[in-house]
């Protein structure tokens, strides 16, 4: 004895369902815009960025065809550069981040070309090649990273300064234009006290 069809659709597993609309994506942005407020609807948002951004799967996935896919890097590169205080910065310190961020996602890609290249058991030259290509990746990604260590270990604190009664209070990257024009100030008040 069977059942007879009730013309619901049998449950699909949530993994299924799940891979299943992550390919469905391809470079269509409206299912990509679906499928990531399906994810934030479900609080499953960081845990997919997290699982499609971390290394094992950056050298796992060959390329970046897909938006999800391409979504979960901007989103991963967005929080690296939250991360290394991009909104707090100095405009120096944010065009160094955003270096870094762009270092971070093209050291990602080359270990993927890299891994593909393993796995098609190409010459050892061409392995060579990506081998190198991953190492100047991530010398460029940590130079960044010691330019911004750098700037913000350079900075200039806020200043107290008192010069004949006038108190100024200078800032962080206001220092020089500010006590060149201070001192010609006092200058013309020393000429006009003389003269």
């Amino acid at each position: 004895m069977s059942k007879a069809p009730t013309g619901e659709r049998p449950q699909e597993k949530p993994e299924e369902d799940f891979a299943t609309q992550l390919v469905a994506v391809g470079r269509d942005r409206a299912a990509c815009d679906r499928f990531y407020a399906r994810l934030e609807a479900e609080g499953q948002t960081d845990r997919f960025v997290a699982a499609f951004t971390s290394s094992e799967s950056r050298v796992l996935a060959a390329t970046n065809q897909n938006l999800a896919v391409e979504e979960a890097f901007r989103r991963r590169m967005q929080t690296l550069r939250e991360e290394l205080g991009w909104a707090g910065g100095t405009g120096l310190e944010r065009l160094l981040i955003e270096r870094i961020a762009l270092c971070w996602y093209h050291l990602a890609r080359a270990e993927q070309r890299h891994a593909s290249a393993l796995q098609q058991g190409l010459e050892p030259v061409w392995q060579a090649f990506y081998d190198k290509a991953v190492a100047r990746g991530e010398r460029r990604y940590l130079s960044g990273l010691h330019a911004l260590q750098v700037c913000r270990r350079l900075q200039i604190p806020a200043v107290q300064i008192n010069l004949a009664e006038k108190q100024v209070n200078i800032l962080q990257g206001q220092g020089l234009p500010l006590l060149q024009e201070i001192s010609e100030e006092r200058l013309e008040s020393e000429a006009e006290a003389k003269g």
